[in-house]
């Protein structure tokens, strides 16, 4: 930036017009992200701006929110509708603050259920759609689902079993029993990833795999794999998405770096894997 804007930038009286067209360039709803990490890398040059974005308004929670702000002319920060909590802001100018601080506040609105109930009965001529009958029997799963896990809780709150360890923590001590010096999630030159364990004495690589979103196996392409992959894919959720990388793309990274770098390694999908493999090298 010139040291003629940043002269006008510190100088400039109107400030509330002037961070509107610098941020806002051309008139545009568009935040200009560009010019807005200039100025947080270059604060120092900026101190005036900085000082009346901090104090323009009672409560100061970021040089952004306070320039959203001024350009849509939010004095107050809105309250939850429920709790009446301050709002987070979205930064989206269709809604810079949404109605509810949480979900919990959103589901509890009584308007909200009212309103719900009213257009269920509009549009289906039922109170809620689970009502219908094409989905009754998917409630019925779910609500079984619920209470088989309600039940298993019991189970392990009766039995003690919280705090049991994980797969991959019954690796470690198994390991650990017969091979003192083994590291948890190693990383070297050669392999750049987390390994799960790492024996220096063996020089040995172990990846344990028991989570299902590593696919049971080393995804190969084949009939099977492509077959369980596109179940993945119809689900078009978060969580199998990710499962879909970490299967197809990050398991056969790691794969090829250990085979381009030579290296000893062990990949088990099961814990017996692992306790046979200790039994046959006992």
């Amino acid at each position: 930036m010139s040291p003629i804007f940043i002269y006008i930038l510190n100088n400039y009286m109107n400030y509330d017009n002037l961070i509107s067209n610098i941020f806002f360039p051309n008139h545009i709803t568009k935040f200009s992200s560009k010019v807005y990490k200039k100025f947080i890398m270059n604060q120092n040059k900026y101190i005036n701006i900085c000082n009346y974005l901090i104090n323009k308004y009672e409560h100061f929670n970021s040089y952004k929110e306070s320039i959203f702000r001024i350009k849509y002319h939010i004095n107050n920060i809105p309250k939850c509708c429920k709790c009446g909590k301050e709002l987070q802001i979205t930064f989206k100018p269709k809604m810079l603050y949404r109605t509810f601080c949480s979900r919990k506040c959103s589901n509890n609105d009584l308007n909200k259920i009212q309103q719900y109930k009213e257009f269920c009965l509009k549009e289906f001529g039922v109170t809620t759609i689970v009502q219908l009958p094409e989905n009754r029997k998917k409630a019925q799963i779910t609500f079984r689902s619920v209470e088989s896990q309600k039940k298993r809780n019991k189970t392990l709150k009766n039995n003690n079993s919280y705090n049991k360890s994980s797969e991959e923590d019954q690796s470690y001590k198994l390991l650990k029993e017969k091979y003192p010096d083994i590291i948890r999630q190693y990383r070297s030159e050669l392999y750049p990833f987390n390994c799960d364990f790492y024996i220096p004495s063996l020089n040995l690589y172990i990846e344990c795999n028991y989570h299902w979103t590593h696919g049971g196996k080393l995804y190969e392409g084949t009939i099977e794999d492509n077959k369980l992959l596109q179940h993945w894919k119809d689900q078009n959720t978060k969580y199998y998405n990710n499962a879909i990388y970490t299967w197809t793309n990050l398991d056969i990274r790691k794969f090829n770096i250990m085979k381009e770098n030579n290296l000893n390694y062990i990949i088990f999908y099961k814990l017996n894997e692992l306790i046979n493999w200790l039994n046959k090298n006992g």
